[in-house]
């Protein structure tokens, strides 16, 4: 549903469902002392530097250098 819409909205998902289980599993699977708040804001920090940040300079990167790496054969 994203594929046409603004190519900032893509990492959104990721970061979304990231944060709301990966905490979850955190808490109860391994179980981690801290709170689900607590857990829910690193976690959704670490996913906005790395999915959001990161991940919009790699598609910035791959898509000026689109016509070197996907060669038409």
């Amino acid at each position: 549903m994203l594929r046409n819409k603004s190519r900032y909205l893509a990492p959104l998902p990721p970061i979304a469902a990231n944060v709301l289980i990966v905490p979850w599993v955190l808490r109860y699977g391994y179980g981690e002392p801290f709170s689900i708040p607590f857990l829910m804001g690193t976690v959704g920090l670490g996913e906005l530097l790395t999915c959001g940040i990161m991940g919009m300079i790699l598609v910035t990167v791959l898509d000026r250098y689109r016509s070197v790496i996907f060669k038409a054969a």
